[in-house]
């Protein structure tokens, strides 16, 4: 009995285990949704999904005068983001060159 109560919880766990990932994929396409409208803000961690890279290489890339990434928006001493119009004409003149970040 004790075994079936502990196979219900451990199927419990990854019942919820899967949702939560469900709902994470669905807010970063609501996100990314956000970004081709050009509407709000991001963050570095959605932008290195976006761009398939790390958040350090997001804050490099803003950091760099030689690159054409869009600048960080200070909105504290310890967050930042992104707007996202120019995330998406950062984008769009990718995709145009046809050439990779």
């Amino acid at each position: 009995m004790g075994n079936d109560i502990e196979h219900q919880k451990a199927i419990s766990r990854a019942r919820r285990t899967k949702q939560r990932a469900r709902d994470r994929a669905i807010q970063i396409e609501h996100a990314i949704a956000n970004i081709d409208k050009g509407i709000g803000l991001s963050s570095a961690k959605l932008l290195a999904i976006l761009f398939n890279t790390t958040e350090k290489t997001i804050f490099c890339w803003s950091a760099d005068d030689r690159h054409d990434f869009p600048r960080q928006v200070k909105l504290s001493s310890n967050m930042s983001r992104w707007e996202n119009k120019k995330v998406k004409a950062y984008r769009d003149k990718l995709m145009e060159g046809n050439r990779y970040v």
